[in-house]
Protein backbone atom coordinates (compact mmCIF):
# COMPACT_ATOMS: atom_id res chain seq x y z
CA UNK A 1 0.00 0.00 0.00
CA UNK A 2 1.14 3.04 -0.80
CA UNK A 3 1.85 5.95 2.12
CA UNK A 4 -0.55 8.51 2.40
CA UNK A 5 0.38 12.61 2.82
CA UNK A 6 0.77 14.36 5.45
CA UNK A 7 -2.30 16.07 7.10
CA UNK A 8 -2.01 19.91 7.68
CA UNK A 9 -5.55 20.48 9.17
CA UNK A 10 -4.78 18.24 11.41
CA UNK A 11 -1.39 18.11 12.66
CA UNK A 12 -1.17 19.10 15.80
CA UNK A 13 -4.70 18.19 17.22
CA UNK A 14 -5.91 15.36 19.40
CA UNK A 15 -7.25 12.44 17.74
CA UNK A 16 -8.59 9.35 20.13
CA UNK A 17 -9.21 6.28 18.04
CA UNK A 18 -11.88 4.81 20.34
CA UNK A 19 -12.91 0.89 19.44
CA UNK A 20 -12.30 -2.58 20.54
CA UNK A 21 -10.05 -5.31 18.90
CA UNK A 22 -10.50 -3.90 15.59
CA UNK A 23 -8.76 -0.55 17.08
CA UNK A 24 -6.46 -1.97 19.28
CA UNK A 25 -3.64 -4.17 18.18
CA UNK A 26 -0.91 -2.67 20.39
CA UNK A 27 2.10 -1.91 17.63
CA UNK A 28 0.34 -2.81 14.52
CA UNK A 29 -2.87 -1.35 14.59
CA UNK A 30 -4.54 0.88 11.87
CA UNK A 31 -4.24 3.92 14.13
CA UNK A 32 -0.56 3.84 14.61
CA UNK A 33 -0.68 3.35 10.70
CA UNK A 34 -2.81 6.75 10.34
CA UNK A 35 -0.50 8.69 12.55
CA UNK A 36 2.81 7.53 10.67
CA UNK A 37 0.96 7.81 6.83
CA UNK A 38 -0.45 11.41 7.88
CA UNK A 39 2.63 12.91 10.58
CA UNK A 40 -0.39 13.27 13.47
CA UNK A 41 -0.58 11.65 16.96
CA UNK A 42 -2.96 9.09 17.53
CA UNK A 43 -4.04 7.88 20.72
CA UNK A 44 -5.30 4.61 20.64
CA UNK A 45 -8.02 3.94 22.98
CA UNK A 46 -8.81 0.48 21.88
CA UNK A 47 -9.54 -2.30 24.07
CA UNK A 48 -9.75 -5.89 22.58
CA UNK A 49 -13.28 -7.56 23.70
CA UNK A 50 -15.21 -4.37 24.56
CA UNK A 51 -18.40 -3.65 24.14
CA UNK A 52 -20.25 -0.26 24.08
CA UNK A 53 -21.57 -1.11 28.07
CA UNK A 54 -17.64 -1.54 28.64
CA UNK A 55 -16.53 1.65 26.35
CA UNK A 56 -19.25 3.77 28.52
CA UNK A 57 -17.69 2.76 31.80
CA UNK A 58 -14.33 4.15 30.37
CA UNK A 59 -15.36 7.20 28.26
CA UNK A 60 -14.68 10.30 30.67
CA UNK A 61 -11.20 8.72 31.09
CA UNK A 62 -10.29 7.25 27.74
CA UNK A 63 -11.48 10.13 25.94
CA UNK A 64 -13.17 13.06 26.99
CA UNK A 65 -10.32 13.70 29.42
CA UNK A 66 -7.79 14.02 26.50
CA UNK A 67 -10.41 16.85 24.90
CA UNK A 68 -9.91 15.35 21.90
CA UNK A 69 -10.63 17.20 18.70
CA UNK A 70 -11.63 14.04 16.66
CA UNK A 71 -12.26 10.71 18.02
CA UNK A 72 -12.52 7.62 15.06
CA UNK A 73 -15.54 5.24 17.35
CA UNK A 74 -15.45 1.78 16.19
CA UNK A 75 -17.88 -0.77 17.81
CA UNK A 76 -20.34 -3.08 17.12
CA UNK A 77 -18.58 -6.93 16.74
CA UNK A 78 -18.63 -7.70 20.32
CA UNK A 79 -22.06 -5.74 20.98
CA UNK A 80 -24.16 -7.60 18.24
CA UNK A 81 -22.46 -11.17 19.36
CA UNK A 82 -25.54 -13.64 20.50
CA UNK A 83 -25.59 -15.63 23.54
CA UNK A 84 -25.98 -19.26 23.36
CA UNK A 85 -28.76 -19.55 26.39
CA UNK A 86 -31.07 -16.65 25.00
CA UNK A 87 -30.35 -16.29 21.30
CA UNK A 88 -29.81 -12.37 22.00
CA UNK A 89 -26.99 -9.80 21.40
CA UNK A 90 -24.91 -8.91 24.42
CA UNK A 91 -25.96 -5.55 23.72
CA UNK A 92 -29.53 -5.17 22.37
CA UNK A 93 -29.82 -2.61 19.22
CA UNK A 94 -31.56 0.17 20.67
CA UNK A 95 -28.71 0.37 23.49
CA UNK A 96 -26.00 0.21 21.33
CA UNK A 97 -27.53 3.12 19.00
CA UNK A 98 -28.14 5.02 22.16
CA UNK A 99 -24.41 4.22 23.90
CA UNK A 100 -22.74 5.38 19.97
CA UNK A 101 -25.10 8.28 20.48
CA UNK A 102 -23.88 9.24 23.86
CA UNK A 103 -20.46 9.60 22.29
CA UNK A 104 -20.98 11.47 19.72
CA UNK A 105 -23.51 14.17 21.76
CA UNK A 106 -20.43 14.14 24.64
CA UNK A 107 -17.67 14.41 22.22
CA UNK A 108 -19.75 17.41 20.21
CA UNK A 109 -20.67 19.05 23.29
CA UNK A 110 -16.63 19.31 24.23
CA UNK A 111 -16.05 20.57 20.53
CA UNK A 112 -14.78 17.54 19.18
CA UNK A 113 -15.97 15.71 15.64
CA UNK A 114 -16.74 12.26 15.57
CA UNK A 115 -15.91 9.63 12.48
CA UNK A 116 -17.44 6.28 12.71
CA UNK A 117 -16.11 3.26 11.24
CA UNK A 118 -18.43 0.21 10.59
CA UNK A 119 -16.36 -3.20 11.47
CA UNK A 120 -14.81 -5.86 9.57
CA UNK A 121 -17.55 -8.86 8.28
CA UNK A 122 -16.30 -12.32 9.82
CA UNK A 123 -15.65 -15.76 7.12
CA UNK A 124 -17.51 -18.71 7.97
CA UNK A 125 -15.03 -20.86 6.88
CA UNK A 126 -12.42 -19.62 9.19
CA UNK A 127 -14.84 -18.86 12.28
CA UNK A 128 -15.56 -21.64 14.97
CA UNK A 129 -19.38 -20.82 16.23
CA UNK A 130 -20.12 -20.54 19.83
CA UNK A 131 -17.08 -20.59 21.30
CA UNK A 132 -17.48 -18.93 24.68
CA UNK A 133 -21.28 -19.83 24.42
CA UNK A 134 -20.87 -17.07 21.70
CA UNK A 135 -22.00 -16.44 18.01
CA UNK A 136 -20.62 -13.51 15.82
CA UNK A 137 -22.22 -14.55 12.68
CA UNK A 138 -25.45 -15.27 13.90
CA UNK A 139 -27.99 -15.45 10.75
CA UNK A 140 -25.26 -16.05 8.44
CA UNK A 141 -24.44 -12.19 9.61
CA UNK A 142 -27.36 -10.61 8.96
CA UNK A 143 -27.49 -9.38 12.80
CA UNK A 144 -24.21 -7.64 12.23
CA UNK A 145 -25.58 -6.11 9.19
CA UNK A 146 -28.10 -4.57 11.09
CA UNK A 147 -25.63 -3.17 13.47
CA UNK A 148 -23.77 -1.93 11.20
CA UNK A 149 -26.98 0.11 9.54
CA UNK A 150 -27.07 1.74 12.86
CA UNK A 151 -23.68 3.19 12.54
CA UNK A 152 -24.92 4.51 9.10
CA UNK A 153 -27.75 5.53 10.32
CA UNK A 154 -26.34 7.73 12.60
CA UNK A 155 -23.39 9.22 10.61
CA UNK A 156 -26.01 10.35 7.83
CA UNK A 157 -28.42 11.61 10.27
CA UNK A 158 -25.98 13.76 12.33
CA UNK A 159 -23.66 14.79 9.83
CA UNK A 160 -20.62 12.47 11.36
CA UNK A 161 -17.96 10.98 9.22
CA UNK A 162 -18.48 7.54 8.18
CA UNK A 163 -15.40 5.26 6.78
CA UNK A 164 -17.98 2.30 6.01
CA UNK A 165 -14.98 -1.02 6.64
CA UNK A 166 -17.72 -3.17 6.64
CA UNK A 167 -18.96 -2.16 2.91
CA UNK A 168 -15.09 -2.23 1.50
CA UNK A 169 -14.89 -5.36 2.65
CA UNK A 170 -17.88 -6.79 0.97
CA UNK A 171 -16.00 -5.79 -2.07
CA UNK A 172 -12.25 -7.87 -1.21
CA UNK A 173 -11.02 -11.20 -1.34
CA UNK A 174 -11.16 -12.04 2.10
CA UNK A 175 -8.33 -14.65 2.52
CA UNK A 176 -5.28 -12.25 2.96
CA UNK A 177 -7.44 -9.22 4.82
CA UNK A 178 -7.87 -11.72 7.73
CA UNK A 179 -6.75 -13.84 10.69
CA UNK A 180 -7.00 -17.45 11.26
CA UNK A 181 -9.54 -16.88 13.82
CA UNK A 182 -11.90 -15.66 11.02
CA UNK A 183 -12.75 -12.39 12.78
CA UNK A 184 -10.07 -10.07 13.00
CA UNK A 185 -8.31 -8.40 10.15
CA UNK A 186 -4.83 -9.47 9.42
CA UNK A 187 -1.48 -6.86 8.86
CA UNK A 188 -2.51 -6.32 5.58
CA UNK A 189 -6.81 -5.89 6.55
CA UNK A 190 -5.25 -3.13 9.03
CA UNK A 191 -2.98 -1.47 6.65
CA UNK A 192 -5.80 -1.59 4.32
CA UNK A 193 -8.29 -0.46 7.24
CA UNK A 194 -5.35 2.83 7.95
CA UNK A 195 -5.57 3.89 4.49
CA UNK A 196 -9.26 4.20 3.90
CA UNK A 197 -9.77 6.07 7.31
CA UNK A 198 -6.59 8.04 5.89
CA UNK A 199 -8.14 8.41 2.88
CA UNK A 200 -11.05 10.00 4.48
CA UNK A 201 -9.53 12.29 6.84
CA UNK A 202 -7.52 13.99 3.89
CA UNK A 203 -10.68 14.41 1.97
CA UNK A 204 -12.65 15.97 5.02
CA UNK A 205 -9.83 17.88 6.32
CA UNK A 206 -8.10 18.99 3.93
CA UNK A 207 -9.49 18.48 0.77
CA UNK A 208 -7.53 15.69 -1.10
CA UNK A 209 -9.75 14.17 -3.32
CA UNK A 210 -13.21 15.38 -1.36
CA UNK A 211 -16.56 14.03 -2.90
CA UNK A 212 -19.94 14.71 -1.98
CA UNK A 213 -23.08 12.90 -2.06
CA UNK A 214 -26.30 13.94 -2.09
CA UNK A 215 -29.20 11.57 -0.91
CA UNK A 216 -32.50 12.80 -2.04
CA UNK A 217 -35.58 10.56 -0.14
CA UNK A 218 -38.64 11.00 -2.82
CA UNK A 219 -41.81 9.15 -3.51
CA UNK A 220 -43.19 8.17 -6.73
CA UNK A 221 -43.87 11.57 -8.12
CA UNK A 222 -40.18 12.30 -7.57
CA UNK A 223 -41.10 14.75 -4.85
CA UNK A 224 -38.18 15.07 -2.64
CA UNK A 225 -39.16 14.34 1.05
CA UNK A 226 -35.74 14.98 2.99
CA UNK A 227 -32.48 15.10 1.32
CA UNK A 228 -29.00 14.58 3.27
CA UNK A 229 -25.26 15.19 2.45
CA UNK A 230 -22.46 12.18 3.26
CA UNK A 231 -18.54 13.41 2.18
CA UNK A 232 -16.22 11.14 1.42
CA UNK A 233 -12.75 10.33 -0.28
CA UNK A 234 -13.02 9.49 -4.24
CA UNK A 235 -13.43 6.15 -4.97
CA UNK A 236 -14.64 5.00 -0.87
CA UNK A 237 -17.70 2.76 -0.78
CA UNK A 238 -20.26 3.17 1.46
CA UNK A 239 -23.89 1.73 2.29
CA UNK A 240 -26.40 4.52 2.76
CA UNK A 241 -29.29 3.68 5.07
CA UNK A 242 -32.81 4.77 4.12
CA UNK A 243 -34.16 7.42 6.96
CA UNK A 244 -37.50 6.66 8.82
CA UNK A 245 -40.39 8.92 7.29
CA UNK A 246 -43.24 9.29 9.14
CA UNK A 247 -46.85 7.60 6.91
CA UNK A 248 -43.86 6.38 4.51
CA UNK A 249 -42.19 3.15 3.62
CA UNK A 250 -38.68 3.05 2.29
CA UNK A 251 -38.39 0.35 -0.86
CA UNK A 252 -34.78 -0.72 0.09
CA UNK A 253 -33.49 -0.69 3.22
CA UNK A 254 -29.92 0.67 2.24
CA UNK A 255 -28.34 2.03 -1.07
CA UNK A 256 -24.92 1.32 -2.20
CA UNK A 257 -22.77 3.74 -3.45
CA UNK A 258 -19.24 5.16 -4.41
CA UNK A 259 -17.80 8.80 -4.13
CA UNK A 260 -16.99 10.19 -7.04
CA UNK A 261 -19.30 7.76 -9.27
CA UNK A 262 -22.64 9.43 -8.14
CA UNK A 263 -23.39 12.56 -7.27
CA UNK A 264 -26.87 12.02 -5.42
CA UNK A 265 -28.53 9.19 -4.78
CA UNK A 266 -32.49 8.49 -4.70
CA UNK A 267 -33.76 6.56 -2.24
CA UNK A 268 -37.45 5.89 -2.86
CA UNK A 269 -41.00 6.05 -0.48
CA UNK A 270 -44.17 4.90 -1.27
Amino acid sequence: MSKLIKSNALSGKTIVAFGDSLTNFCGNSYASHIAEDLGVTVINAGVGGNNTYHARERFESDVLAHKPDLVIIGFGGNDQAVRRDDRKSIVPIDEYRANLYYFLQSIRDQGGDVVFITVTPTMPERYTPWEYNIHYIYEDGKVLDRYCNVVRDLAREFGCGLVDIHREYDLIKLDDYMLGDGMHPSDLGRRFIADLVGEYLLAKYDGVNCAEIIVNCVDERGKVLQSDKLVGAIGANIAVTSPEIEGRTALCEVTNATFGEQKTVAVLYK
